[in-house]
């Protein structure tokens, strides 16, 4: 892989963690909806980069990308799925009554 290669896929995944890690600590449930329809296509290139494994390749070569898009591919799932599950909402008055 050559630098710039290296450069564009670090710059993009950095890209793609710093969304996720926004999305979750910023409280509009709309803009968590909005990251994890943002992320659907990754998932679905993971899904195609792993059927595309299954073409004829060194054996080595097959497993190190059938794991790596699968692993990549699961991971961004969970993420949607974390995302699109409504959390309740901490609520700031803490006022509570003493008996």
């Amino acid at each position: 892989m050559s630098y710039a290669a290296f450069a564009i896929a670090a710059i993009c995944l950095a890209t793609v963690v710093g969304t996720i890690v926004a999305a979750f600590f910023l409280r509009s449930y709309v803009v968590q909806i909005v990251v994890a329809v943002l992320l659907l296509p990754l998932i679905l290139f993971c899904l195609f980069g792993f059927a595309a494994t299954f073409e004829p390749m060194p054996p080595r070569t097959q497993w190190v990308f059938r794991i790596g898009y699968a692993a990549v591919g699961f991971g961004l799932t969970v993420t949607v799925v974390a995302l699109l599950i409504k959390r309740p909402v901490k609520s700031s008055n803490h006022t509570s009554e003493q008996p």
